[in-house]
């Protein structure tokens, strides 16, 4: 008696694949869903990368304000944000900036979180602009929430094709 562990793991990976993809279907919904704008909403992408063994499946939203919608901006930023440190050090962080307020920016052209140039004359430099010309966003974690009620479903889906995985057929005699 063998067991034929190449046919094994080619078919329980195709069988983990197929459930990663309705699964991520899932995820990519959850978060058109939840999206707090219809640009935003109708921005999500859904990918998924075969590697063989592996796989990668991603489903996030390609707006350049869902970011501002999933951890806030100007005064009401989550401080939580995993990214924020990289966010200050960038050059998309106004340097006029010390704290999560909304600010004029110095003179000259700069790169806003668009990815557009623009143009500042730095007569508001520094000043809190929060209120007088623009709102803060609080967080509103539509990502996250979608992660936090798809993956329990993951987990289980996963569980379900182990238990259910025909593995006796695998066994030679």
């Amino acid at each position: 008696m063998r067991f034929d562990t190449e046919g094994f793991i080619r078919d329980i990976t195709l069988a983990f694949k197929a459930e990663v993809r309705e699964v991520l279907v899932r995820l990519y919904t959850e978060i058109v869903k939840n999206s707090p704008t219809s640009e935003i909403a109708s921005s999500v992408i859904m990918e998924v990368e075969d590697l063989g063994k592996e796989i990668i499946a991603r489903a996030f939203p390609n707006h350049w304000t869902a970011i501002m919608h999933e951890w806030g901006s100007g005064s009401l930023l989550d401080p939580n944000n995993p990214d924020l440190a990289e966010y200050k050090a960038s050059e998309y962080w106004n340097p006029a900036r010390p704290d999560h307020y909304i600010r004029g920016r110095p003179k000259g052209y700069y790169k806003g979180i668009d990815d557009q140039i623009h143009y500042s004359g730095g007569a508001q430099e520094g000043k809190v602009l929060e209120g007088t010309y623009y709102r803060p966003i609080p967080p509103k974690h539509f990502v996250k929430r979608a992660v936090e009620t798809i993956e329990p479903i993951f987990y289980q889906r996963l569980e379900e094709v182990l238990a259910k995985f025909p593995i006796e057929r695998y066994v030679v005699v």
